[in-house]
């Protein structure tokens, strides 16, 4: 499950009861370094768009962490 946000960020919702809450925590973060391993693989045809999700998730996580250490600064 792939949501894209309003500021078009993509995230990966943690579920509340099997729905998606809008939340996504931070151990989602490591599903970007995943997605990248996979695209590795040459047994696939979606490399390109499994990095694009690598790329989109890391970005995601790298904006929420430099917001919040701005925030407690």
């Amino acid at each position: 499950m792939v949501f894209e946000s309003p500021k078009k960020l993509i995230y990966l919702p943690n579920l509340d009861y099997g729905d998606p809450n809008g939340k996504m925590g931070h151990l989602a973060c490591f599903m970007g370094g995943l997605f990248a391993l996979g695209a590795q693989s040459k047994l696939t045809s979606t490399s390109k768009t499994n990095m694009k999700l690598a790329h989109e998730i890391t970005k995601t996580c790298y904006l929420m962490y430099n917001k919040t250490s701005k925030l407690l600064v």
